[in-house]
């Protein structure tokens, strides 16, 4: 599928640990949930990573780098 494929698995993943989330919040399981939430921090990063990449492949230039900062008077 590529790097469209990767952006949509990364948002089904963050699909379906949000379903479980709501679950476990309902059944009040803290433990779970603590752990639920790094999972989805790695996948929300998964998702940027991928995101990232299918830009930089539809558009290879490089970024234009920032001005420096004027010296002092």
């Amino acid at each position: 599928m590529g790097r469209t494929g990767d952006v949509l698995d990364s948002l089904d993943a963050i699909g379906r640990s949000r379903a479980r989330y709501h679950y476990l919040l309902a059944a009040d399981r803290r433990r779970e949930l603590d752990d639920l939430r790094a999972l989805i921090v790695r996948q929300a990063q998964r998702l940027i990573d991928a995101c990232t990449a299918a830009h930089l492949a539809a558009d290879p230039s490089p970024p234009v780098p920032e001005p420096e900062p004027a010296a002092g008077p």
